[in-house]
């Protein structure tokens, strides 16, 4: 999902909140990264479940209300760019950068319930083949076997077998938002948005 990127350190990630309309901001991003030629990492945090819980609080205090503000994820090359042609593009649409903070990690909460082993081996699987920069925390897992309620599920509640965790997917930002997509079209598991440790 992440797209390949040009330059130096680019694994840098950006939560970049600009100030306009979303379809003038999301034309304006395009434009500025076909223009340059760079095949951009562009991602709008209300499109990929990413939370803005804080950037809400934040905003809150600094925009008048009915502003339009969109958050947006940008890798360093693109954030870049943007920065360079801030005025031209203040003057000339009138978007504008209200807030531009570097991600150090990503991170999403997730839980899953099987009531059968091949379902259980799949997510397992899933969580054992996280690529490296990404890391599984808190995991819980918990299997319940229960012989004597087999053949009984089509009439009761009760399952003979059943498998239910929870846990924590941290790392660096492009890596998590491709392991929150991929976790969300599974589906025995239920994720949570992305949070953002931003410095």
């Amino acid at each position: 999902m992440a797209s390949k990127q040009s330059g130096s350190s680019p694994n840098t990630f950006y939560e970049v909140v600009l100030c306009g309309p979303h379809e003038m901001i999301h034309g304006l991003l395009a434009g500025l990264s076909i223009g340059a030629g760079h095949e951009a990492m562009i991602v709008f945090g209300h499109e990929r479940g990413i939370s803005d819980r804080s950037l809400r609080e934040k905003l809150s205090e600094i925009l008048h209300p009915g502003a339009h503000q969109c958050q947006v994820i940008l890798d360093n090359v693109t954030r870049a760019l943007l920065g360079r042609k801030a005025k031209r593009v203040s003057a000339e649409t009138g978007v504008s950068i209200v807030s531009d903070r570097k991600i150090s990690s990503a991170e999403f909460k997730f839980s899953y319930l099987a009531y059968a082993p091949r379902y259980a081996a799949e997510i397992s699987t899933l969580l054992d083949e996280l690529p490296e920069g990404v890391r599984l925390v808190s995991h819980k897992h918990q299997e319940n076997i229960d012989p004597s309620a087999k053949g009984a599920e089509g009439y009761t509640p009760v399952h003979d077998y059943e498998a239910k965790g929870s846990g924590e997917i941290r790392g660096r930002f492009d890596l998590v938002l491709d392991a929150h997509a991929e976790f969300d079209r599974h589906p025995l598991i239920e994720i949570e948005d992305i949070e953002l440790e931003l410095v």
